[in-house]
C-alpha cells in the first residue's frame, strides 16, 4: 500500500513541477513578447521621425522655391482635413481666409463683404429678407 501512496505523491509533485515549468515558459514568452513589441514600437517611432524630418525638409525646399505654390498646397491640405467625412458642416464667412482659393484661384485676398442689399454677392452682411427679394 505504501507503493501506491508513493506513486500518488510522485504524481502530485510531478504535476506541480510541470505546472511550474509551464508557468516559467509562459512568463518567459510574455517577457520576450513585451520586449519585441517595445523594440518594434521604438523602431517605428524612429522611422516615423525620420520621415517627418524628410517631409519638413521637402516642405522647406518647396517654400523657398515657390511661396505661392506652398501656400496653395497647404490650403488644399486644410480643405481636405476640414471637409473630411460625409456629414461635415462648417459655418464660416464666405470671405474667410480658409476659402481664399475658391474666390480667387491666385489665392489673393477676396473682395470685402458688402452690406448693400442691391449687390448680389451672396454676402452674409446683407439682410436675408432683402437678399431674397433681390434674387
Amino acid at each position: 500500500m505504501a507503493d501506491t501512496a508513493d506513486v500518488e505523491v510522485d504524481a502530485v509533485y510531478s504535476s506541480r513541477g510541470l505546472a511550474a515549468v509551464a508557468q516559467r515558459i509562459r512568463s518567459t514568452a510574455d517577457r520576450e513578447s513585451t520586449v519585441i513589441i517595445a523594440e518594434a514600437n521604438r523602431d517605428a517611432e524612429i522611422i516615423r521621425g525620420q520621415g517627418d524630418a524628410e517631409r519638413n525638409r521637402i516642405y522647406a525646399d518647396a517654400f523657398g522655391k515657390d511661396e505661392n505654390f506652398f501656400a496653395f498646397y497647404r490650403s488644399m491640405q486644410a480643405y481636405e482635413e476640414g471637409l473630411k467625412g460625409d456629414g461635415t458642416r462648417m459655418v464660416l464667412s464666405p470671405n474667410s481666409e480658409f476659402f481664399r482659393y475658391f474666390a480667387n484661384p491666385a489665392g489673393g485676398a477676396t473682395a470685402p463683404a458688402t452690406t448693400d442689399p442691391d449687390v448680389k454677392t451672396g454676402s452674409l452682411g446683407a439682410d436675408p429678407q432683402q437678399r431674397a427679394a433681390t434674387r
